[in-house]
């Protein structure tokens, strides 16, 4: 049996319910209220080693009692978890025989930004003693040894429950990163070669729309905008692309290593030409083939981890 055991994230929780498989369990790790008495309490408890104690107060009872029923000579992977106490927590309730992963899909430097890059490299060793770490992005493996390299996943959608009418032009939706200036001098570049664009930028903490409306407007439009900063691997963006046969205009030039990269339905910004851009939108997607699909699909990923 494998388990998935992931934080209750929105877009996480629509490509696991696409999961099909009876031998694929999850366990969604709801956060815990937060306030600064509790923060001031966990810290506390952490510096004095007695987190394992209280570890309803880090981890829900709930899913400390999922973790609890895992059997023997089972494999979990673990999604984007960057708290070292919760992952402690989770290590000592596992059976000694359970195959331990973990893998992330966010940059080191962006989950761990507050830190120096000493202390992130102390983290990934601290963890890698209790899990085998991999991740999206190249960039983290050739910082960090302890990290191997494995591409994300996405699921087949339900395009039954979606429109597929195109309403929208050029889309994008993401927060700001440090990026908005760029992302406004591209969204301007783009509208004066006549191309009409839907850009929704939120800054930090700001509640955004929900997954399954990004979802409606990734099946209304006519292509997906990708603007990434700090990464070499693929954000969801490429492969709400892929999967809803969309085309996908990206600044990330390593898009070209991965198995669906065709140039009629992937425009690369600062390579190919601009003029072109116009065209490139307007003409039809080229078909990629299920097969290819199926390398992304989360059953396929979780099976091939």
């Amino acid at each position: 049996m494998t388990y998935i055991i992931h934080a209750d994230y929105q877009p996480l929780n629509y490509i696991i319910l696409g999961i099909d498989s009876s031998q694929i369990k999850e366990i969604c790790l709801k956060d815990i209220k937060d306030t600064l008495l509790l923060r001031c309490v966990r810290g506390l408890l952490r510096r004095l080693g007695l987190y394992w104690f209280f570890r309803s107060l880090y981890i829900r009872s709930e899913s400390l009692e999922q973790l609890s029923l895992i059997e023997e000579n089972a494999r979990i992977i673990i999604i984007d978890n960057r708290h070292l106490v919760d992952l402690r927590i989770i290590d000592k309730i596992l059976p000694s025989s359970v195959e331990r992963n973990l893998f992330y899909w966010t940059p080191i430097c962006q989950l761990f930004h507050r830190y120096t890059s000493e202390k992130r490299s102390k983290y990934m060793k601290a963890i890698s003693k209790m899990y085998r770490i991999s991740s999206f992005n190249a960039d983290d493996a050739r910082i960090y040894p302890e990290i191997a390299v494995k591409p994300p996943f996405f699921r087949f959608p339900n395009k039954s429950k979606l429109t597929s009418d195109v309403t929208q032009g050029l889309y994008f939706i993401g927060y700001e990163k440090n990026r908005r200036d760029v992302l406004l001098e591209y969204k301007a570049l783009f509208e004066r070669l006549g191309l009409p664009c839907s850009f929704l930028i939120f800054k930090r903490k700001m509640k955004g729309i929900s997954y399954f409306e990004n979802i409606q407007n990734v099946s209304r439009c006519s292509c997906v905008v990708d603007i990434t900063t700090e990464q070499t691997g693929i954000s969801l963006r490429p492969l709400e692309a892929l999967f809803f046969d969309k085309k996908l205009i990206t600044n990330n030039k390593s898009i070209k290593e991965y198995s669906f990269y065709h140039p009629n339905n992937i425009f690369i910004l600062e390579e190919d030409d601009l003029r072109k851009l116009p065209e490139f939108v307007t003409t039809p997607v080229t078909a990629v083939s299920e097969k290819v699909k199926e390398e992304f699909d989360i059953n396929s990923w979780i099976l091939n981890y």
